[in-house]
């Protein structure tokens, strides 16, 4: 009998089992998760095309999100250039 609740046969290929590879590889990270989860089930359970643009949602997602970090954490060009002119001063 199919267990499609602890083991979904469109979430195991060649023995693996998709959740174990994601905690392999994304253990603290749930937009690569569940881009990964799309991306090695795409085919497998329903539509092709619908699995692949999920994977592209959660990888824009993804994609946005570090943009945002390193904008939080990226230096404003007027404090820039004060520390350009710092350091130049202490040569």
């Amino acid at each position: 009998m199919v267990d499609l609740v602890n083991r979904p046969p469109h979430y195991i290929v060649n023995g693996y089992e998709t959740i174990d590879i994601l905690k392999a590889y994304f253990p603290n990270d749930p937009l690569m998760w569940n881009a990964g989860k799309y991306f090695l089930r795409a085919g497998r359970k329903g539509d092709m095309v619908l699995d692949i643009d999920k994977c592209i949602f959660y990888l824009q997602e993804k994609k946005q999100a570090i943009k945002e970090a390193e904008a939080e954490v990226a230096i404003p060009q007027d404090i820039a250039a004060q520390l350009q002119r710092l350091e130049m001063a202490d040569d």
